[in-house]
Formats: structure tokens, sequence, C-alpha cells
């Protein structure tokens, strides 16, 4: 029903199939359609096929026919009248600088037009565009509902900062959004907007490079690997980032996880930053019940920020120092640790994870302004 309507509307009086119009008269003579069901699916075949047509924007009349079949000769006629009313869709477009300037060398930003994402919902990425050098400007090709809600994300890289976005999608867990989803990767930022009819929303995004800029999990650390375990085609920032703590590397007690600035791209220790960043020990071990291991895992993730540029304060510093401090006073080797912890110390760990945890997800509150 909802193809041949749509032939009937895009056709108008230039369709010569009159079998058409009787089909339709037929299949609603034969078959009890539900309203609803039938305008959803009308309406999904015209934004699938995205049909716009001319008018003022709202409520005008597109088309208007009378199909006259009577049932038989002797019958009189039964008219079937059609009034169809289309509001014309909006787009979105993104205008990106850095420092209000233009983009320079490999410089690139990726944004992401979704909907349905809410701070305990990632929703539905619709379409994702690139900003680059010489092409800073995305123009959205998706055609979006006037008064439906969308959101406009970026994907943000450690120590860097955006003028775009008010939450996270995910980072709560549903469905009262109270507790913090732990696994949250908090490098997305969006922002909701909605359009009118025949809007280009713009939106004029502008970011700055390290330092000062945001932390982010280790959710993200752990996923944006050369040696991650999930799916997906993330750069490999933690190698990179490990790379750039050459020639000391990423503290963790008394010894040290180590890139390559040789090969950036693939950490040598890259695997053990990982399972102690997923709250494993060494061998792979699950120890996210060990105050220990959850302690260790916020305090990789905030030194990879600090190496990246992310923002600090003397708070973070002392809670890293004191974290490392606890480490070594138990021996603590990535693949246990020496005696057992007692309930001082195990209130010590979960106290500086908080904090560690609070800063690498850029909660308020760390850094006093």
């Amino acid at each position: 029903m909802a193809e041949k309507f749509h032939a009937l509307v895009t056709l108008g009086m230039a369709n010569s199939r009159m079998k058409d119009f009787y089909d339709l008269w037929l299949l609603g003579r034969q078959f009890a359609f539900d309203g609803a069901t039938l305008a959803q699916a009308i309406r999904s075949t015209f934004g699938r096929r995205q049909t716009l047509l001319s008018n003022d924007g709202t409520n005008t009349k597109v088309c208007s026919f009378v199909v006259d079949f009577p049932e038989a000769l002797t019958d009189p006629p039964t008219i079937f009248q059609c009034t169809f009313h289309n509001t014309q869709r909006g787009k979105a477009q993104v205008i990106k600088t850095v420092k209000g300037g233009a983009l320079t060398g490999a410089q690139a930003f990726t944004f992401q037009l979704r909907q349905g994402a809410t701070t305990t919902a990632n929703g539905t990425t619709l379409e994702a565009l690139t900003a680059i050098a010489g092409s800073a400007t995305l123009n959205f090709t998706t055609y979006l509902v006037p008064g439906t809600t969308y959101q406009m994300c970026e994907v943000v890289m450690p120590g860097w900062s955006t003028t775009l976005g008010t939450f996270v999608p995910g980072s709560f867990n549903p469905p009262d959004g109270v507790a913090p989803n732990p696994a949250v990767d908090n490098s997305i930022l969006c922002g909701n907007f909605s359009v009118t009819a025949g809007q280009t929303k713009i939106f004029s995004v502008d970011n700055a490079p390290p330092p000062g800029g945001r932390a982010l999990t280790i959710g993200f650390w752990k996923n944006w690997a050369s040696c991650k375990t999930s799916g997906g085609k993330q750069a490999p920032v933690l190698d990179q980032t490990m790379a750039k703590a050459q020639p000391t590397g990423i503290q963790v007690d008394s010894f040290y996880l180590h890139g390559s600035t040789t090969t950036p791209n693939s950490a040598p220790d890259c695997a053990k930053a990982v399972n102690l960043l997923s709250k494993q020990n060494f061998s792979g071990v699950n120890k996210s019940s060990d105050p220990l291991f959850n302690m260790t895992a916020q305090l990789v993730a905030a030194e990879l920020n600090l190496v990246a540029g992310s923002y600090t304060c003397p708070n973070v510093a002392n809670a890293i120092n004191q974290a490392n401090a606890l480490l070594t006073k138990y021996k603590f080797d990535g693949t246990g640790y020496t005696g057992k912890l007692s309930a001082a110390d195990a209130a010590s760990a979960n106290s500086l994870a908080t904090t560690l945890d609070n800063y690498n997800n850029d909660r308020p509150g760390v850094c006093p302004i």
C-alpha cells in the first residue's frame, strides 16, 4: 500500500498505470489495515526515499485525487479521496575551527549525527563525517524531521577541549541514571538540537589543543589501543601516548609501562596497560573486586591523561603519588601483591580510586576553581 501510494504522489497525473489506483481500492476493500501502522509505513517509505515536495513548510496540501471505481456498472460510484500534508525537512552543518583558525596538517575531527542519545543511552548514529584541513565544513545529508530531537556529537581526544556538547551518551546506567557507567568512553560529547521546517542547523565548533583539555576514562584508553580486545577501528591513542611518556614510561608502583618512539602505534607494554585498565592482572584474571587493582586502573588512566596534556591540579598529582605509594607498600607487580590488604588501606585505595575516577570522567570538584 505504502509503495503504491508513494508512486501516486510522486508521479501524479504522469502516472500511466491506472492499475495502481485499482490496486489501492482493491486492497482497501479486502484487508482491514490498521490505520496507525499504515500511516507509519507511508511515512517510512517517503523518508527512506527522501521524497520532499516544495511547499511553504507547514501543512501544505501536496496532492488530492479522486478514484471512481463502481463495483459493478449498475452501482453508484465509490469515491476515494486523499489529501497528503508535507512538512519540509531540515539538515545539519558543522563549521570546524581550531583556536578560531583553519585546520592544519593532519588534524582531523569526527562528528556524529545521532538520535536517541541521552546520559543513559548511546542512541543511534545516523551519519558520521570527519573534518580535515581544507575540508572543515561538513554538510550532513540526512534529512531531519522538524520538531524531532537529535544530537550533534564530537569525538574529542584527551587534552583537547571543544565548544560543542553538554553530555556524554551512556555515562550513567539506566533506568534511573543515578549510578555512573564504569565502562563509559567519555571521548564523545553531544548536544541536543532540533530543526524547523526547511532549516539547516549550523554548528560552529571550535577546539583548543593540549594542554589543559579534557581527561578521559579507562573505557576510552583500553579501547583506543593497538591491542584492544573490543571491536572498532579506533586509533592507537594509548600506544601513541605511551610513546610520548618515553623514556620514563607510565609509573605503576616501582615499575613502568613503556611505549616506543620507534613504533609509536605499537607499544611493547600495550597488553599490560590494557589488562590493568580492565581491572585484570597481567594474566588476564579479573580483579575488579580487589581495591588495589581497581585503584590501579584509574591510576594508569590518570597518568595517561597527564601525558596527553589533560588539565591537572595539586589534588590530582597528590592522588597519583599516594596511589603509587600504596602500591609500593604492597609490592604490587601487575600479577598480584605481597601480604593481605588491611581494612584501612583498602579504604584508602577505594577513596583514591574515586578521586581519580572523578578526574578521568571530568566530573566537577576534583580541581577547585
